[in-house]
C-alpha cells in the first residue's frame, strides 16, 4: 500500500510541475509582449516630458529611435524571457507564501532578473541622448491578449504552496516507509 502512495504522491508532484512550468510559460508570453510596450511607453513620456530634445529631433530620427528601441526591448525581452525559463528550479525554489499573491517580489531570483530590465532600458535611452529615470518594471497589471498576469502570479503562488505542501506530504511518507522498512528488518532477525 505504501509503494502505491508513494507512487500517486509522485504523479501528484509531477502534474504540480507541469502546472507551474504552464503558468511559467503563459506569464513569460505576456512579459515578453509587455517588456515593448513598457519601454515606448517610458520613452514617449520621456521624449514629451524634454521639449528640447523633443523639439530639437526631425521626424526621421525620432522614427529611427522608435525603431532602435523596439529592438532593443524586443531582445532585451527575448533574453529576459530566456533567462526566466532557463530552469523549473528558479521558480520552484522560491519561498511559498500566501501573502500578497499578485506580484513576483516574493520570488527573488525571478525579481533579480525583472529588475533589470528597467536599468537597461534607461542605459538604451542615455546612449541615445534622452536621459530619464526609468521606473522600475513591474509585471503588467492589465490584460494582454485577453490574459491577466495578476490571475496567472496567483495561480502560480497556489500552485507552489500546494507543491510545498505535498512534499511535506512525501517527505512524512518517505520516513514512514523507512520506518516500516526497519521494523520489519527487526522482526525477521
Amino acid at each position: 500500500m505504501s509503494e502505491n502512495k508513494s507512487t500517486v504522491l509522485s504523479e501528484k508532484r509531477t502534474e504540480l510541475l507541469n502546472r507551474i512550468q504552464a503558468l511559467v510559460l503563459e506569464l513569460s508570453e505576456l512579459l515578453q509582449k509587455d517588456i515593448p510596450s513598457f519601454a515606448m511607453r517610458t520613452a514617449r513620456k520621456a521624449f514629451i516630458d524634454d521639449l528640447d530634445f523633443a523639439e530639437s529631433r526631425s521626424d526621421e530620427q525620432i522614427t529611427g529611435f522608435k525603431q532602435r528601441l523596439h529592438q532593443f526591448t524586443d531582445r532585451l525581452g527575448k533574453n529576459s524571457i530566456a533567462k526566466l525559463n532557463a530552469s523549473l528550479d528558479l521558480w520552484t525554489n522560491a519561498e511559498a507564501k500566501a501573502g500578497d499573491a499578485k506580484t513576483l517580489e516574493g520570488n527573488p531570483e525571478v525579481w533579480a532578473i525583472l529588475v533589470e530590465i528597467s536599468p537597461a532600458i534607461e542605459r538604451f535611452m542615455k546612449d541615445e541622448g534622452l536621459p530619464c529615470d526609468v521606473p522600475a518594471y513591474k509585471t503588467p497589471l492589465y490584460f494582454i491578449d485577453g490574459k491577466f498576469a495578476p490571475s496567472i502570479i496567483e495561480k502560480y503562488w497556489a500552485a507552489l504552496v500546494s507543491l510545498r505542501a505535498l512534499d511535506v506530504e512525501i517527505q512524512e511518507d518517505s520516513h514512514e516507509r523507512r520506518r516500516a522498512a526497519q521494523a520489519e528488518r527487526w522482526d525477521d532477525l
